[in-house]
């Protein structure tokens, strides 16, 4: 891990906690699109945009270490898509991974998930699953496992849950969560 960030460059960036494991903290690295004033020029349509996940860095604040990790990119810029992430330990291997999934906003809710192992350095593909976010959410890592608030083509919500060891998918269906308007937080 490299030491330090130059801030000045991300003052138009926003920070959020993607997860936080074993001392170390996975956070998101946000573009932040703010209201424009009556003497800016008209906004591009990109720019009404909400905030968008544009990298993923691993801290540890102790020591003050940071590792930048670029976003995978699986469909072209102008392809909308709703981001998840996650960050845990897979002790089996004694290595932290970040998981990333994205949602095309239009279509059939099906998401294609990315892993990133911090001992080799690199991205690969995990797989599709037949559930979307429909928001950019952060998975809560738990008994070895990342899990999120997803939903089906039915729009019926359900818990799904990812073992960082086996990187296999399990689902947990029939939630009553009607009630639950926007459980994004993780559980």
């Amino acid at each position: 891990m490299g030491r330090g960030v130059d801030h000045a460059k991300d003052s138009e960036r926003s920070l959020r906690v993607a997860g936080s494991c074993n001392g170390l903290v996975c956070v998101s690295l946000e573009f932040e699109f703010g209201e424009p004033s009556e003497f800016d020029e008209p906004p591009e349509v990109d720019e009404l945009a909400p905030p968008e996940v544009d990298e993923l860095a691993i801290t540890n604040p102790l020591t003050r270490e940071v590792k930048i990790l670029p976003m995978p990119r699986p469909y072209p810029p102008e392809v909308p898509v709703n981001v998840c992430c996650g960050f845990g330990y897979d002790s089996s291997l004694d290595d932290y991974k970040v998981i990333v999934g994205f949602t095309k906003t239009h279509g059939q809710k099906r998401t294609l998930f990315h892993v990133f192992t911090l001992k080799s350095n690199t991205w690969n593909v995990i797989g599709e699953i037949k559930y979307g976010c429909t928001y950019d959410t952060f998975g809560a890592f738990c008994g070895g496992a990342l899990h999120w608030f997803m939903e089906c083509d039915a729009d019926q919500k359900v818990i799904i849950s990812l073992d960082l060891t086996t990187l296999e998918f399990k689902e947990t269906p029939d939630l009553n969560v009607t009630s639950m308007t926007n459980a994004s937080s993780g559980l």
